[in-house]
């Protein structure tokens, strides 16, 4: 069975990030859209995938944690300034899904 995470409101930025129960599995459109608040999030590695426009916007949003590697619709992440994407396996990305990460540190973590 597939779990969306739907959307996110501001009340569920805690310290910066947000929660994603283990057991999503995809990231629908728009979820995370705007949330200024939001500065890191971590991946869990129960998602399979990012749909488009997923993190759109999210002005504040420094630093990215994947414990897999899923699918990233394009523009998932255009609009955020991320400084760091932390991996902890290869991960291929279609540059286009990143046209608007600047300045981006890959941190590679080997479990």
């Amino acid at each position: 069975m597939k779990i969306a995470l739907t959307s996110v409101e501001k009340k569920d930025v805690i310290n910066g990030t947000v929660k994603i129960p283990e057991k999503t599995s995809y990231i629908k459109k728009n979820a995370f859209n705007g949330l200024t608040d939001l500065k890191t999030i971590t991946i869990p590695k129960s998602v399979k995938k990012i749909n488009r426009f997923a993190f759109y916007n999210c002005k504040n949003l420094k630093s990215i944690k994947f414990c897999s590697i899923p699918e990233i619709g394009s523009d998932a992440f255009t609009g955020c300034p991320v400084k760091e994407v932390v991996l902890n396996s290869f991960l291929k990305v279609n540059l286009q899904t990143y046209k608007d990460l600047r300045y981006i540190f890959i941190t590679l973590l080997l479990f």
